[in-house]
């Protein structure tokens, strides 16, 4: 593992500085130390550490002798204004902690190419993604929820949106970077640099410490994203190392980005509404994919764990086992949800995420 050390001679700013790394999702991938002397920087140094990250402060850098090919320095600069001479990258100190060390680790990637892997015993990044045949079933408020309850559970989630036209507003603070649109940008253009744009562009809500990108404001853009280019950008996120589940929220569609998502997925829930044309459409998805996957059909159908939404408590009306589906958890009507004007109404709704989370322990977490 990578040593990751924070140096200032202001002791109350590096034990805010070391408390906030350690509740990130970098806290598996780095050895975390915090000095507030140039000595004891130094002392560090000459121990002969293989590989390390100093974010230091003017007065602490070390006797420039001392800084080898061993390290990657960043200088900790009480000033927003670049220091022309520097030999190191410099970054603002009184900013957002996420953005500076989103900035840090950008410019690092840029240069290293990888994070250290490591997530403290955790099993390793799975996609989890949710489907639906039919529109209006409730995927973006169940991937949504489900991205928060498992960060509250201090799973490291990033929140992916492929859909044509998202609903993203709804949930999180949305303000106009168009993040989503340089990601689909370097997919096309400079494929092998994803892993550190996804670093540099990704956003995190502040309240439950959930992953995203700023979507796109141009929906050709998303239609145009290819099966192979969907391939690549989960690729990037697993080589992060850093997540320990990516939650993709799909639209209605068999497009080329759902194939890739799909096939990339470690598990899908599959969201059923029990009525007879939710019944017929999952009927017609399901055939178009048994041609399009032919004898990897079955493999595929593994990762499927359907969920009927908006269930009533009785019993199903329509005969899903005539469709081959085996129904693998119940999610409730909620009455609230038939007139929202707020996104804390779809955030916290007690039952809806007991029920939730109580089927994905049972076929996700507790395998």
């Amino acid at each position: 593992m990578i040593h990751f050390i924070i140096a200032d001679d202001n002791k109350e700013y590096v034990d805010l500085f070391t408390k906030y790394m350690l509740t990130t999702k970098y806290t598996h991938q780095f050895v975390i130390k915090s000095f507030t002397s140039k000595e004891n920087v130094e002392r560090f140094i000459l121990s002969g550490v293989s590989d390390y990250i100093l974010l230091v402060a003017p007065l602490l850098i070390p006797n420039e002798k001392l800084l080898g090919e061993a390290g990657t320095v960043f200088i900790l600069s009480d000033s927003s204004k670049s220091l022309i001479d520097s030999l190191y990258p410099i970054l603002f100190k009184y900013q957002p902690l996420n953005q500076l060390i989103s900035q840090m680790m950008s410019i690092y990637l840029d240069n290293n190419d990888y994070l250290p892997v490591g997530n403290g015993g955790k099993s390793k990044t799975k996609v989890l993604t949710v489907f639906s045949a039919s529109g209006g079933s409730g995927k973006t408020t169940l991937a949504v929820n489900l991205s928060k309850e498992l960060a509250l559970r201090d799973y490291n989630i990033f929140y992916l949106n492929l859909e044509y036209f998202h609903s993203m507003e709804t949930f999180f603070p949305i303000n106009g970077d168009n993040g989503f649109a340089e990601i689909l940008y370097y997919l096309k253009a400079y494929p092998k640099q994803i892993t550190t744009k996804i670093e540099a562009l990704k956003k995190q809500h502040t309240s439950f410490k959930v992953d995203y990108f700023e979507p796109s404001t141009n929906h050709t853009e998303v239609g145009e994203m290819s099966k192979e280019e969907t391939e690549l950008l989960i690729s990037g996120f697993i080589e992060m190392g850093i997540y320990d589940f990516i939650v993709i929220d799909l639209d209605s569609s068999i497009h080329e980005r759902n194939i890739g998502a799909l096939h990339n997925s470690d598990y899908i829930l599959w969201l059923l509404l029990d009525d007879i044309q939710s019944m017929n459409k999952n009927k017609q998805f399901l055939q178009q994919y048994r041609r399009i996957l032919a004898e990897s059909y079955n493999e595929f159908s593994e990762k499927l764990k359907f969920i009927v939404n908006k269930y009533l408590g009785d019993s199903l009306v329509n005969d899903w086992k005539s469709l081959d589906i085996h129904i693998n958890g119940y999610l409730p009507y909620v009455p609230q949800w038939k007139a929202v004007s707020n996104r804390e109404q779809l955030l916290n709704q007690r039952e809806f995420n007991e029920e939730m989370m109580k089927s994905i322990n049972a076929l996700i977490l507790e395998q």
